[in-house]
């Protein structure tokens, strides 16, 4: 399938695809080197995104850091997933309309292959097509383990989108069945509070390290690039990078 290069509304969540020469995207890929050194020599590596709150850019996060993951090259597999099952995101994030989605591979009713999206930019996207209010319900069940386990055995790189950490009780459910997590803080809107909280429900182990989305950038940078492109998405950079 084709995710659309124009410079809609919801752009910024495909910045890495519609604009790769831009600062927000060289954002992302700055990440994906960080996220790639520091799963380094593993076969496969699953990386949940989540956020304190609504509103702070996981999905915008994880949709970028699956693109430039592939855009950095190498002929690695990467397989986006839509595990925020109350409101979903990836799809209309990247402009695609899926006719089912994660949500029946759950259940049992459809096969991991059927949802698959594979697209143009060349990240496999398994997304949630309808949103379930009792999500938790499908969390808890064991096909979620298969499913990211049949992931882990064909793609080298699996991001999933989660829901907000301290609104739900969904995230949490996730943390046996991946390898790592990234959190995503927006700068000037996430409370101290709330990360304080974050971080004592996010076990150690997986902590993998923060994103600051909406950052300004070094005034040298914002120089540069003003001269090259006449739009750009909200600002974002990597900080800090290492474990709490």
């Amino acid at each position: 399938m084709k995710i659309p290069t124009r410079r809609d509304g919801g752009w910024p969540a495909r910045a890495v695809w519609v604009a790769p020469g831009s600062r927000f995207a060289e954002s992302f890929r700055h990440l994906a080197q960080r996220v790639r050194a520091q799963l380094a020599g593993e076969a496969s590596s699953s990386v949940l995104v989540t956020s304190c709150l609504p509103g702070e850019g996981k999905t915008i996060t994880a949709c970028n850091l699956a693109l430039a993951l592939r855009s950095l090259g190498g002929g690695e597999r990467i397989a986006l997933v839509d595990l925020d099952l109350r409101v979903p995101g990836v799809a209309p994030a990247l402009g695609l309309e899926p006719k089912v989605g994660v949500e029946e591979v759950l259940r049992g009713t459809a096969s991991l292959e059927a949802v698959c999206l594979p697209t143009d930019a060349g990240v496999d996207v398994f997304p949630a097509a309808t949103a379930h209010a009792a999500s938790y319900e499908l969390l808890v069940r064991p096909e979620l383990g298969e499913l990211l386990r049949k992931l882990e055995a064909t793609h080298r790189w699996i991001i999933c989108d989660s829901a907000p950490l301290l609104a739900l009780a969904d995230t949490a459910l996730l943390f046996a069945q991946v390898r790592t997590c990234l959190t995503v803080v927006r700068s000037g809107r996430t409370p101290r509070a709330a990360l304080s909280e974050l971080l004592d429900r996010l076990p150690p182990d997986k902590r993998l390290g923060f994103f600051l989305n909406d950052a300004r950038a070094p005034k040298h940078s914002r120089r540069y690039y003003h001269k090259n492109y006449y739009q750009e998405p909200p600002r974002s950079r990597a900080w800090p990078w290492k474990k709490p």
